[in-house]
């Protein structure tokens, strides 16, 4: 499906495991396990619950749009991580404590993020709403016009 997406250049939004399927479908490979790397457990320390870290965004990034910041508090849950980036993909935030790549993005395209955190569980995020943003505009370029 990734390929597919991308392919007709549609919106792609990645969060956690689908930032890992976003960068492996580009060809990108990925830490198996972040604590054997960064030696601690910070962005999954309790299995079921969410850790709290914060992560800085590179300006002028398609990131830090949908973000609406260059850094934020985020809650994730995850203990896999990109290793090499595939082909295209750029590196627009990192975890703060550690430098863990938190979002990747596809510059040649209109609209493909993807983001280590989970946006959908803090309620102040603006992730999700560019995503939609992205699909409401990708949809009206596809309607003919009348």
């Amino acid at each position: 499906m990734a390929h597919a997406a991308l392919a007709r250049d549609m919106p792609v939004l990645g969060i956690c495991r689908g930032m890992e399927m976003l960068n492996v479908a580009c060809g990108g490979t990925l830490a198996q396990h972040l604590p054997d790397t960064i030696g601690s457990e910070r962005h999954r320390h309790t299995p079921g619950r969410f850790a709290d870290h914060e992560v800085r965004i590179s300006d002028d990034t398609l990131a830090a749009r949908a973000i609406g910041a260059t850094r934020s508090a985020v809650k994730s849950h995850h203990h896999q991580g990109v290793e090499e980036l595939g082909e295209g993909v750029e590196v627009s935030g990192w975890s703060v404590e550690d430098q863990v790549v938190e979002a990747i993005e596809l510059p040649a395209k209109a609209y493909a993020l993807g983001v280590l955190w989970h946006p959908e569980e803090d309620q102040r995020s603006r992730v999700i709403a560019s995503l939609v943003n992205a699909a409401r505009d990708y949809r009206s370029a596809a309607e003919p016009a009348h």
